[in-house]
């Protein structure tokens, strides 16, 4: 019984040594290269340019009161009136403080909802724009400079025989602009949109949709 014993252990132990000389002997880890100084050294570097270059346009910005690169017209509504709402100029500005707008058109896209006195009115989906054809403002905005804009939809709506935006009691507008600027070509861009209050008196425009 010894015996046998013995051979069994004997014969797995051999089975053993065979499969582990099967086995590819472990490769040691090859060491990782280490990145030559000037890697590390143009890394600082331009980290530090970019770092730089941030707050020399912050400053900038800070000192001509003004972004230092193209930007799109900025549309704000002129004062209220007890006319039309839609008679009251918005100012449009080029706030860039070094490069000027060109061949600037602006579109007009209009909700609004009308009643006349006999009752009879015009009344849109919420959401949906009228678009009124573009129109030119300035062949050049300058930097900074400031001009009127009023949309053009007078006369463009009939009531009751009567022109629709003298009886407007709620309305929304918004304006898509294309423009040109030196070295970055021609640009489009999209104001706000603007709401008319109508619980102030006269009317108001007011930036934004009204909560619901």
């Amino acid at each position: 019984m010894k015996k046998k014993s013995e051979r069994y252990l004997a014969k797995r132990a051999a089975r053993r040594k065979a499969a582990a000389q099967q086995l590819p002997p472990d490769e040691p880890l090859a060491p990782r290269p280490r990145r030559p100084w000037i890697f590390r050294l143009m890394k600082l570097l331009f980290v530090t340019v970019l770092l730089g270059a941030l707050s020399v346009a912050s400053n900038l910005y800070q000192l001509v009161s003004g972004p230092i690169w193209p930007t799109g017209p900025s549309f704000t509504p002129g004062s209220p009136s007890f006319s039309s709402a839609l008679d009251i100029p918005f100012v449009v500005a080029n706030k860039s403080a070094f490069f000027r707008a060109t061949n600037l058109v602006i579109s007009c896209h209009l909700h609004l909802n009308a009643v006349s006195p006999t009752r009879s009115g015009i009344l849109m989906r919420d959401g949906i724009f009228a678009t009124i054809a573009p129109q030119g403002l300035n062949p050049v905005l300058e930097p900074q400079a400031s001009a009127p804009y009023t949309c053009p939809v007078r006369n463009h709506l009939r009531l009751d025989n009567r022109d629709a935006i003298d009886s407007i009691n709620g309305s929304q507008v918004y304006f898509t602009s294309e423009y040109d600027t030196r070295f970055f070509g021609r640009s489009r861009s999209q104001s706000e949109i603007f709401t008319l209050d109508t619980h102030t008196s006269p009317p108001q425009w007011v930036v934004g949709t009204p909560l619901k």
